[in-house]
């Protein structure tokens, strides 16, 4: 049962790879994990050979499974991670930037920011039961709130600095910025209800 779990533990672990440096770095993890898996292998049947196969094993499954990393290493190309929200019919993410937030605030708007990972099981619970929703969508429309995605998963140092200047240091993070008070906004850590969601945004709109 436990080998089951591990192996759920890898996958989730490769989808996180996949969306930090793209599906070819995913596909060439497999790659390694075969040749690690193989390189186990053979030092199973090493050591049952006695001295001899424990020496041979000591310096043939090292050499293996360095030369396999190395390899997959290479031929890996790494790429910048993109958010790919849920849909939630026509609410529209944008990239996540304080100029957006300052810019939206002076029109008179209210900004909504999801700060999140792939990487992080919280943030797609909240994404899943609170943010695209149909009633969140509803609520964004009514009041023409602007929603933007501060997508941490390679750790973009614009979004640190965002989350130290709100005193905080992880995700998840939702920020309710208000039109009339921006440098006052409402936060919802961890994970939330859509009612709590929903109350922040009719506050932060003046409902």
């Amino acid at each position: 049962m436990m080998a089951f779990v591990l192996f759920a533990t890898v996958f989730y672990l490769i989808y996180v790879l996949e969306g930090v440096a793209g599906g070819k770095a995913a596909v060439w993890m497999v790659a390694f994990l075969l040749g690690l898996a193989f390189a186990l292998w053979l030092w199973g049947r090493l050591v049952t050979m006695g001295r001899l196969g424990i020496a041979l094993g000591l310096i043939a499954v090292p050499l293996l499974v360095l030369a396999s990393g190395w390899f997959t290493f290479n031929q890996s190309q790494t790429r910048p991670a993109t958010y790919q929200g849920g849909e939630c019919h026509d609410l529209q993410w944008q990239e996540f930037s304080m100029q957006k937030v300052t810019m939206a605030t002076a029109e008179g708007k209210t900004v909504l920011v999801d700060f999140t990972a792939d990487w992080c099981p919280n943030c797609k619970y909240n994404e899943a039961t609170a943010l695209n929703i149909a009633s969140t969508c509803e609520i964004a429309r009514q009041f023409d709130i602007v929603t933007l995605v501060a997508d941490y998963t390679s750790r973009d140092p614009e979004i640190g600095f965002a989350l130290r200047q709100l005193q905080r240091s992880a995700v998840p993070l939702t920020v309710v910025f208000p039109a009339d008070d921006p440098s006052t906004p409402i936060l919802l850590d961890g994970v939330y209800t859509a009612t709590h969601l929903h109350d922040a945004l009719r506050e932060a709109a003046g409902s």
